[in-house]
């Protein structure tokens, strides 16, 4: 059975790991369980950086040159 991490789920941990986020988040310091979550350090933001990774591993031998050649020539 795969775990239900939905909106419920986060409050119920923040609520008892991060007591001091949780006071945030329901003074409405914090305006959403995702951010309250984000800065409780339980879920990690996706950067730039690691969509380039997913990205490239997910690319074509071609796309990569095509890349590769363009990053080298500053195109991009």
């Amino acid at each position: 059975m795969a775990w239900k991490r939905d909106s419920a789920y986060w409050k119920g941990r923040i609520q008892q790991e991060r007591p001091d986020i949780w006071d945030e988040l329901e003074k409405g310091e914090i305006k959403s369980v995702r951010a309250a979550a984000i800065k409780s350090g339980f879920i990690r933001e996706r950067t730039p950086l690691m969509d380039l990774y997913r990205a490239w591993k997910n690319a074509s031998r071609a796309e990569r040159e095509t890349f590769l050649d363009k990053a080298r020539s500053n195109e991009i």
